[in-house]
This record gives C-alpha cells, structure tokens and sequence, in this order.
C-alpha cells in the first residue's frame, strides 16, 4: 500500500508548491519616484533601498529644502505610498490560482463481524483542482492592477495637495517677516518722533499733551510688534508640522516675495488642466470599470474541478485509480445581478467623470481671479499708494521737526504709511497663494507672461 501512496502524496506535494512561490515584485518598491521633482539625489535615494534623510537647516530655509523635507518626513504621504504597495500586493494576490486538495477517506471500518477492525477497510486518497475558466485569475489581475495605478494618481494628487499647503505656509512665514521687519521699522521711527517730541515739550515748543500723543503711539505699536512675532512664530511652527517637526529649527525662510510677474490668459491655463491628476485619474476609473465588467461577465462561466486518485481494498489487498471532474449546472445566470451593477457603475463613473472636470474648472477660474487681482492691487499699491505714504510720512516728519505742523499731521501720514504697507504684504502673500493654487490645479509651474 505505501509504495502506491508514497508517489502518490509525492505528486501532491509538488502541485501543492506550484503557487507557493514568492512573486519578485511584490518585493520591489513602486516606481513613485517617477513624479517625484524635487531633485535629483531624492529620486535617486527613492530607487535604493538605503535610508535617505534630510536635515532641517538651523539658519536659513528655502522653498526647496521645505520640499524636500516634507518629501521625505510628512507621514500623510508615507501613508499614500504604503497604500499603493498594498495595492500592488492584493494585484499579485488576485492573479493567483487556487491550490490543489487533498481528501482522504477511510470506509469499511468499525462495523461487526468481518467489517470489524481494518481488515475490510477501503481507503481512498484523491486530489482535486479548480480549473478558472474564461481567464477569471487574469482578469482579477487586471481590475487589481488599475487599483493600483489609481492608488498611484491619488498619491500624486496627495503629493501635489501637500507640496501647495507647504508653499502656502512657506508664503506666510515669508509674509509674517515681512510685517515683523515693517513693525520694527515703524517702532525705531516712533522712538525718534518721540524724542523730538519730548524735546520740544521741553523747550515749550509744544504743550505736554503731545508727549502724551507720542506715548500712546509708541505703546500701539509696540503691541504691534509683540502681536507680529507671535504671528510669525505660528506660521513657522505650521510650516515645520509638514515634515513632523513640533518645534521649528530654521531662523527664517529666504524668497523673493516681491517677485510678481504678469499673469498669463486663462485660456492658456485652461488647455493645462489635462495634467491634473485629479482629472487623468478618471482614465484608469474607465479602465477599472471596464476591468469589473470583463471579471463579471466571466464569472458565469462556470469553473471545472477535476479529481483524481487512488482506492485501496485491504480485504483483497488491491488497489485501483480513478479520475473524474464535475462542474455546476448553469440552468441560471446567478451572477447577472452583479453584471448589471457593474455596467451602472461605468455609467456613473462616466457622470463622476464630467462633475470632477466641472469642479477643477470652477476652482481654476476662482484660483484665476484671486491671481489677477492681487496681481493689479499689488502693483497699484506699490506705483501710486506706497511711494506717497513713504513721502508724505517723510514730510509730515520733516515739517513737525521744523515746526511747520502739528504732531497730527505725522500720526495720520504714519497711520497711512502702516496701512499701506501691510495691503502691500497681503497682495503679495495672495499673489504668490494663488499661483500656487493655480499650479496645483493645472499640475505643472506657471509660465508667466513677460
């Protein structure tokens, strides 16, 4: 008996073995780095499998290096990066086939008289395998794979969300500086008018009421400034949160804040919007739609399991094979309801299609608006509001020190200064917020106008 069933279990074995083995790309990292641009030693790190870190500088701190740190320590994307290996791990499961079976059975046993003890016993050894017809594992495969791939578009979508909130944090960080160098400006100038003033009190010049005056605007100011620093310490401390940092360690951030340039015709922005990932994705949704109704359609076909094995009769110390194979009877498509859901979830995929298109289309034209306008009042600020606020506070400031006006005259002209600087700060931080939004939305850097 055992030399028939020791070949026997030897051929199980090694059916047994044909889907155990490990799928080399299930090792392998997802090719991300394909969208990553930020440079050429992280993409390059992104390929090996060598840690690759990045340190935040203790001085100054650049838009790139914001990036790079956010690239490589901001867990919301590490998070999308483990979901598309996840993805690529269920593509690899969905394309395997089922394992053989081994089924043992024992008759003739245990009864009375000559049926008692093993004597009579029959045992039968069999394998059984599920054949998938009408290439079920591929097409499984298949639907998995464009899962992935849309794993990956929303990891582009996540990266490119991240990357927009981070220049808009650094934007802030450069615009809270900006206010904090003016607050400081404008205090070193109150102190000097308050000298003077303090000295023509003194000389009897001007009544006591005016020291008051100078006090009291000194005082504003000064709260100002304290209100300043917190302001550009919190947005510092939100611009370090992207790459997991709770206390900042850079000094400052360096940019050019007031490097504005034309803005391009919408029309040329709207022809861009083909490379939003959050529009290509809807591709691979088709193509994930189309995949689900292949998978149902094959699925009523109806699968074959062959079997085969060996029978061993102690009682006449025989043995005889067998083979046989059965498979359902398709007198009913029991899977015509999930056919049919799967055709309506092409056609609402299609209709989920023209509503993201819509959506990116209005923000686009918002994000437009937004960019025009700073673009115009940043300009007209800085031609005809700011160059006169400058002059007429430094004539004001002249003509009190002379004599020739009253202390009045130097609060409001300082009072317009100030406004007009920190509308000049907000057009540019708006400007620069909205180009990046922009450039989120289209997917690529704005080519602007010369």
């Amino acid at each position: 008996m055992f030399k028939i069933f020791f070949p026997f279990l030897s051929i199980i074995m090694l059916l047994g073995c044909t889907n155990s083995g490990r799928d080399e790309t299930l090792a392998q990292k997802p090719s991300l780095e394909r969208y990553l641009n930020v440079s050429n030693s992280l993409s390059e790190s992104s390929r090996g499998n060598e840690k690759y870190e990045i340190s935040e500088p203790n001085d100054v701190l650049t838009l790139r290096d914001a990036i790079s740190l956010t690239l490589m320590n901001n867990p919301e994307l590490k998070a999308h990066s483990y979901q598309v290996r996840a993805d690529e791990a269920r593509a690899l499961q969905a394309g395997l086939s089922p394992n053989p079976e081994l089924g043992v059975e024992v008759e003739e046993i245990g009864g009375s008289g000559g049926k008692s003890g093993f004597d009579a016993a029959e045992t039968v050894i069999s394998v059984s395998q599920l054949i998938e017809l009408a290439d079920k594992a591929q097409k499984r495969k298949k639907a998995a794979s464009v899962q992935t791939e849309l794993a990956e578009w929303d990891y582009k979508s996540k990266r490119l969300d991240v990357f927009t909130d981070v220049a808009n944090a650094f934007v802030e960080v450069l615009g809270a500086q900006r206010t904090l160098s003016l607050n400081q400006e404008l205090l070193a100038l109150s102190e000097k008018v308050a000298e003077t003033v303090s000295q023509r009190v003194e000389a009897g010049k001007d009544p006591p009421i005016e020291q008051d005056k100078a006090n009291v605007l000194k005082a504003k100011l000064e709260i100002q400034h304290n209100q300043a620093l917190q302001k550009l310490q919190s947005s510092r401390e939100k611009l370090a949160s992207f790459w997991s940092s709770e206390s900042p360690v850079f000094t400052k951030v360096q940019g050019e804040l007031e490097l504005i340039e034309p803005v391009p015709a919408f029309s040329k922005l709207k022809k861009q919007l083909s490379k939003n990932p959050d529009i290509a994705r809807w591709s691979a949704e088709l193509d994930k739609a189309d995949a689900l109704i292949d998978l149902e359609e094959s699925r009523s076909v109806q699968d074959i399991t062959f079997s085969a094995g060996v029978k061993r009769f102690n009682e006449s110390d025989d043995n005889s094979f067998f083979v046989g194979f059965s498979i359902p009877l398709p007198l009913y498509d029991r899977n015509q309801g999930n056919k049919l859901a799967a055709i309506n979830d092409k056609l609402k995929t299609h209709q989920l299609q023209k509503k993201a298109k819509l959506q990116i289309y209005s923000q686009l034209s918002e994000a437009y608006s937004s960019l025009s306008n700073s673009y115009s009042q940043a300009v007209k600020t800085k031609q005809a509001v700011l160059s006169g606020a400058r002059a007429a506070f430094q004539a004001a400031k002249e003509a009190y020190e002379q004599g020739k006006t009253e202390y009045l005259a130097v609060l409001d002209s300082q009072r317009t200064l100030f406004q007009a600087e920190s509308y000049y700060i907000d057009s540019l931080v708006s400007y620069h917020k909205a180009k990046a939004n922009i450039e989120r939305l289209t997917g690529q850097t704005i080519q602007m106008e010369k």
